[in-house]
């Protein structure tokens, strides 16, 4: 983002969306939060590893599969493993 409209954005984000409390401690050093010029997130701590090893599960009350047996199962929780990511982020 560019500069001046990026240091906008965070300067509204601490004093508008933020409580006061977390503005203050941000501005004063207490500690930092990152990219607060972005609208969204960039990234997720997310992987691909831990899907195949564990399965598609975590959330309680939610749809969970077990780790794939095959290809076939690995691609498709893979492909929904994606998926959930993009509607995440979106």
């Amino acid at each position: 983002m560019l500069n001046i409209s990026g240091k906008v954005i965070a300067n509204y984000r601490l004093s508008h969306i933020y409580p006061t409390d977390i503005g203050t401690a941000h501005r004063t050093g207490d500690f930092h939060i990152h990219d607060l010029d972005m609208f969204s997130g960039y990234c997720a701590g997310r992987s691909l590893r831990q899907l195949l090893e564990e399965g598609f599960n975590g959330l309680t009350n939610r749809v969970q599969s077990a780790p794939p047996k095959n290809l076939q199962a690995a691609v498709n929780q893979m492909i929904n493993f994606f998926g959930t990511l993009q509607n995440e982020w979106a």
